[in-house]
C-alpha cells in the first residue's frame, strides 16, 4: 500500500489534509505510472475540488532471485547493496586461498562478478553471477631420469 497525502497549498489556513491508502495490483512503471484523480465534495452550495496525481509503482528487485551459474554451497560469497536510485547490486567473491583449497571466479558471456537489478525492468543486467570454480591442487610427481647407457657388444 502506498499512502497518498494531499497537502494544503502554502498560505491557506482553511485547508484540510487527507491521507488515502492505495494498493497497486501490478508495477506500472512501463506505462509511466497511473493518474489518480482525487475529488473533495464540500456539500451543497460549497462545490467540490479535484486534484490529479501520478503514482508510479516500481519493480521490487529484492524479490528477484539471481544465482551463480554453477553454485557451490558454502563457497560463494554474495553481497548485496541497495543503490540510491533504488536498484540492487549483487557481487560475488570467492573465499581466500588456503593450504587445502583455492577458488577462482569463472566469468562467461551471460555472467558477471557484479550484477544490477533495475527497478524499471525488475531484471538483472546479466542472467547469472559468475561462479567460484575450485582449482585442483597438483598432488603427484613425474620423475624423469636420464641414464647414461653403454651398449655392450659381443
Amino acid at each position: 500500500q502506498t499512502p497518498l497525502q494531499v497537502q494544503p497549498e502554502e498560505g491557506q489556513t482553511d485547508s484540510y489534509q487527507a491521507t488515502i491508502a492505495l494498493t497497486a495490483a501490478r508495477e506500472n512503471v512501463l506505462r509511466n505510472g497511473e493518474e489518480i484523480e482525487c475529488k473533495a465534495d464540500f456539500g451543497t452550495g460549497f462545490g467540490f475540488d479535484t486534484a490529479t496525481v501520478t503514482v508510479t509503482n516500481y519493480y521490487d528487485c529484492a524479490a528477484v532471485e539471481i544465482t551463480p551459474r554453477t553454485p557451490l554451497d558454502g563457497v560463494d560469497i554474495i553481497s548485496q547493496e541497495t543503490n540510491p536510485d533504488g536498484s540492487i547490486t549483487k557481487t560475488i567473491t570467492c573465499p581466500a586461498d588456503t593450504d587445502s583449497a583455492r577458488y577462482v571466479l569463472q566469468t562467461l558471456g551471460n555472467t558477471a562478478t557484479s550484477v544490477t537489478c533495475s527497478k524499471e525492468t525488475g531484471k538483472y543486467d546479466k542472467r547469472y553471477l559468475s561462479s567460484c570454480t575450485p582449482v585442483q591442487k597438483f598432488t603427484s610427481k613425474i620423475i624423469f631420469a636420464y641414464l647414461d647407457v653403454k651398449w655392450c657388444t659381443t
